[in-house]
């Protein structure tokens, strides 16, 4: 009975409603992460602030994958998106355009371009971090050192896995869930909304992407980011597809994972994070460049007929 009962309402107002949608989901999906934690856990979130602040805790931080598949994935980004696209649209798997399913080719090409472009990332990174603000916006640039310092320890925290299980862990939290919920909500959602408000998907994909890498607050790898958000959200308009994006933000977060759990048994030889950005290391990215343009162009032309532009 709720499907397509917002469809024709004003742009605005499915934006809005949209925004009602995820804080409510969010507030509820938290409170039941925190009954969760508490339960399996015995660690009161809602009541005592500082209950996870101990990152060496590995009790701690089995409670934070909790919370953050709930209160994040769950509530803020995947639920407000089935919500919404059941709300918008008649046929909810048609408005996230998960209805359609390219072949075994447009994936493996899209792993192919996810890995090829490494090196042309960890350039953009290596950037971003020499980011220096005028001296009028001094107080907002030492916020953003702190945000970042802040994000850094918690994704390190994350990262530091012991065993197997741990491993298994993070690929579904982070790999996974958080890749599946992230682009239902932005490239599934948000990015169509913007279309609808701006006429234009260029711009569409570019103000998708800006608020998607500005959601993670970690100023100091905004263009990274920005750069990928934008890169899943041409992989939705020309495979028409959202498994498209889900797929090479899945390798994406899964890749990072991995590597960081042979890197921690010294398993590695070389540092995935700063290939390409060293010096004397500007034929990677040119290279970096052109196999990504041309993956880029196979996907195009392989869905070509299935895009939406």
């Amino acid at each position: 009975m709720l499907s397509g009962i917002f469809e024709d309402k004003p742009i605005f107002r499915k934006i809005l409603i949209l925004g009602g949608i995820s804080a409510i989901s969010s507030i509820i999906l938290l409170m039941t992460g925190a009954v969760v934690v508490r339960f399996v856990y015995g660690i009161d979130v809602l009541g005592d602030a500082n209950s996870l602040s101990d990152l060496s805790n590995k009790t701690v931080m089995n409670a934070m994958r909790i919370l953050q598949v709930f209160s994040t994935g769950l509530g803020m980004f995947l639920i407000p998106a089935l919500i919404a696209a059941l709300v918008f649209d008649k046929k909810p798997a048609s408005y996230l355009m998960i209805d359609r399913m390219p072949g075994i080719q447009t994936f493996l090409l899209t792993v192919a371009l996810v890995f090829v472009l490494m090196p042309l990332i960890n350039m953009i990174y290596a950037l971003n971090q020499q980011l220096i603000l005028p001296d009028f916006l001094a107080g907002a640039e030492a916020w953003m050192k702190q945000k970042e310092e802040e994000m850094a320890k918690l994704t390190e925290a994350f990262l530091k896995m012991e065993n197997a299980g741990d491993l298994i862990a993070n690929i579904l939290v982070i790999g996974v869930i958080t890749a599946i919920a992230e682009e239902f909500l932005f490239r599934g959602v948000i990015q169509k909304l913007f279309m609808q408000l701006t006429g234009n998907i260029h711009v569409a994909i570019l103000l998708t992407s800006i608020l998607f890498s500005a959601i993670h607050v970690q100023f100091y790898g905004f263009f990274p980011r920005l750069m990928l958000g934008m890169l899943f959200g041409y992989l939705l308009v020309w495979s028409g597809s959202l498994w498209v994006p889900v797929a090479g933000h899945m390798i994406n977060n899964t890749g990072a994972v991995i590597f960081a759990w042979y890197a921690s048994k010294h398993e590695l030889t070389f540092n995935h994070e700063t290939i390409g950005s060293q010096s004397g290391e500007w034929w990677m990215v040119l290279l970096s460049i052109a196999g990504s343009a041309y993956f880029c162009y196979r996907i195009y032309v392989l869905n070509k007929s299935r895009g939406v532009v």
